[in-house]
């Protein structure tokens, strides 16, 4: 958000830390279990710059001990987690253009609508996607590496982007001021660019 700051999840220390891209350096990195965990350690599934300000981060969790393994979102301000965890089976999380409000993808088929305050973050309502997957919030849509876009205000499907395999992964970005979305399918042994 600032051009400077990039936050980096480091899945064999259990930890994350952020990086100044211009000056090259990097702050030291953080624990991101909870003094409360009882389950071992707590491990980066994706991470959310906080619109607005670099020295906070929303993460998306998992531990190695227990099924499902997710183990909710937390945000970060310096390292230090704000008290409320949204405890809730996720995969990936991303903001909108505020810092109120996020989605994540998990288990359930399609997005949950998550908001955000000092106090952490909290669960408010999940919305049904046919072709889910990692999620990009983009000139107010909510757009999914499978194909999906929804609107996350109204919670309808707004259309779904052909010529991805559902059960393959992908990656995906939006370019809004050219109306386009480039998507970068594998299945199997063969990638495609769409």
């Amino acid at each position: 958000d600032d051009n400077q700051t990039l936050y980096v999840g480091l899945e064999g220390a259990a930890s994350a830390r952020k990086l100044n891209v211009v000056s090259q350096t990097a702050t030291p990195q953080f624990s991101l279990a909870l003094n409360n965990t009882i389950v071992g350690p707590v491990f980066p599934n994706d991470l959310a710059a906080v619109p607005g300000n670099p020295n906070s981060v929303a993460v998306s969790r998992s531990n190695r001990f227990s099924s499902p393994n997710t183990d909710g979102i937390a945000i970060y301000d310096n390292g230090v987690p704000r008290p409320n965890v949204a405890n809730i089976n996720t995969f990936f999380v991303a903001y909108s253009n505020t810092q109120d409000k996020l989605f994540s993808v998990g288990f359930s088929g399609g997005f949950d609508r998550l908001t955000a305050d000092a106090s952490g973050v909290q669960f408010q309502s999940n919305v049904a996607m046919i072709n889910g997957g990692d999620t990009r919030f983009d000139n107010g849509l909510v757009y999914a590496s499978r194909g999906g876009v929804a609107d996350p205000n109204t919670g309808f499907m707004k259309g779904s982007f052909t010529g991805l395999d559902f059960f393959g992964d992908s990656i995906m970005t939006t370019d809004v001021p050219n109306g386009r979305a480039y998507f970068l399918a594998t299945s199997g042994s063969s990638t495609t660019c769409v």
